[in-house]
């Protein structure tokens, strides 16, 4: 699982890097570590579905204190839409 780098050392948000997105959405489908890089369609990829979402909205609430909605993750068509609506708390 994630380290915790996106925490500075007075616990103050810090957002996340790409490769963190990456292992987060990784860990939700069950996928190995570094599989993923973001071109990944997700009505094909296996272990999306609709509990996956659920949880991907949760660990981003949780982790950079940012509400995605379902409809906006429903809308994507990849993990890098997913990225781009989370803007700046994503870096690279």
């Amino acid at each position: 699982m994630l380290g915790g780098s996106w925490l500075d050392i007075e616990g103050m948000y810090m957002g996340m890097t790409k490769a963190e997105f990456l292992d987060v959405i990784a860990d939700i489908v069950e996928a190995e570590s570094g599989d993923l890089d973001g071109s990944e369609t997700l009505k094909t990829l296996d272990g999306w579905d609709s509990l996956a979402r659920l949880s991907l909205i949760a660990v981003i609430d949780k982790r950079l204190k940012t509400t995605l909605s379902a409809n906006s993750v429903n809308d994507c068509a990849t993990i890098n839409d997913i990225a781009a609506l989370l803007g700046d708390n994503i870096t690279d």
